[in-house]
């Protein structure tokens, strides 16, 4: 599929989920209607490994095309950009993991919660599972999950506990309703819940092989986003839809201010320069943001194998551009006046998305810059999120 054909399919799949936009965040979770309308336009194998029927697509048509999406729905372009997201994080699990998803679901739907908040036990030949995970994003339409656990008295060759990655299969999980959220209201990030469940050993993704692109998965597939480390890649699952609701903001704002009229002697808004400013600032700040993206996805594909030195400044130019487009949405929502703060105006609904979004730990500026700062000292990360 062509970055073009991609972004023709995301309008179409926009045009149908534009109006369901309020009615998600009153669910709490995507209507059915868009889960299937992603499901029909086959966004969802954007990044499934040709050999499995994917389409192999680079980072920047996913994130062209899952912007379409969030210009008019920030909680379905999440749930979107993750379910492509979730089979490219597949791509790094052992053969036998990747076949026993693909080989009985060809259209498989993957929810993820990789903070290691259950109980891992060693057993013969795997693992036992159980307890429970926040923030599966998508996870009431999802039949796989993949959750993350410490194993206990196993270290990584990075001196930190070992965690792992464990695939599970259909009716291996349940779902606790527990997703009350002032942004991506609609995204229904539950709990993911298992009870005492084997995960056998070639089922399991090593999380740090991962970050170092030594996975299992990475000597399966041909393409640079399938043999790199994963720690250089995994925000633009973050950043993409992000991007969208930040251009649907830039989009609704200048559209209801072109009419506006000031209530402090009739004047034409449009006419204001301060508002004239911010609407520039907002666009370059857009503008910029892609840029960032766009020149990360080029030193992948251009300067691979990837090093240390490219995932600190990766994750630190995703931090960034995040930064900006954040700072975009709040430009035009502070002058955006009473009006845009109508739960009927999409610009409050953008403005609590990017806040939410800005808020994943994937984006924490200050361990990111941090991190860069120290590598360019000679110092040792203060933290393992690279």
């Amino acid at each position: 599929m062509t970055r073009e054909e991609a972004v023709a399919r995301a309008k179409r799949v926009a045009q149908l989920v534009a109006p369901n936009a309020e009615k998600a965040e009153r669910l709490r979770r995507l209507p059915m209607e868009n889960v299937e309308a992603i499901v029909e336009s086959e966004l969802d194998l954007l990044l499934r490994p040709r050999r499995w029927g994917g389409f192999g697509a680079d980072w920047m048509c996913m994130v062209d095309a899952v912007s379409e999406v969030g210009k008019v729905c920030g909680s379905t372009a999440w749930c979107m950009g993750f379910l492509m997201h979730h089979q490219w994080w597949l791509s790094y699990f052992p053969e036998a993991a990747q076949a026993a998803v693909y080989e009985t679901d060809p259209r498989p739907k993957i929810a993820t919660s990789f903070a290691p908040m259950g109980k891992i036990t060693v057993a013969p030949g795997g693992y036992r599972v159980a307890g429970e995970w926040k923030w599966g994003s998508g996870v009431d339409y999802c039949d796989w999950a993949i959750v993350g656990g410490f194993v206990p008295g196993q270290v990584g060759n990075d001196g930190g506990p070992r965690l792992l990655n464990f695939l599970l299969k259909p009716r291996e999980f349940t779902v606790k309703d527990t997703w009350h959220s002032v942004g991506l209201k609609g995204t229904g990030s539950n709990n993911i819940l298992v009870d005492d469940v084997f995960v056998p050993e070639e089922h399991t993704l090593d999380t740090e092989q991962a970050r170092e692109g030594t996975a299992p998965g990475c000597s399966l597939d041909d393409g640079v986003l399938y043999r790199s480390s994963f720690a250089y890649q995994s925000p633009y699952g973050i950043v993409s839809p992000m991007m969208g609701v930040a251009r649907g903001a830039y989009e609704t704002f200048v559209a209801f201010t072109r009419n506006r009229v000031s209530i402090v002697g009739g004047a034409q808004v449009a006419d204001v320069v301060p508002v004239q400013i911010r609407i520039g600032e907002a666009a370059a700040g857009i503008d910029a943001a892609y840029t960032i993206l766009e020149n990360l996805n080029r030193i992948l594909h251009e300067e691979a194998p990837v090093t240390l030195a490219h995932r600190f400044r990766a994750k630190r130019d995703f931090a960034f551009a995040a930064k900006l487009l954040l700072g975009a949405v709040d430009l035009l929502f502070e002058a955006g006046g009473a009006r845009g703060l109508d739960e009927g105006n999409a610009l409050q609904r953008a403005w609590r998305d990017t806040h939410a979004i800005a808020n994943h730990l994937v984006l924490n500026p200050d361990v990111m810059y941090q991190n860069a700062g120290r590598e360019a000292l000679g110092l040792p990360p203060c933290d393992r999120a690279y």
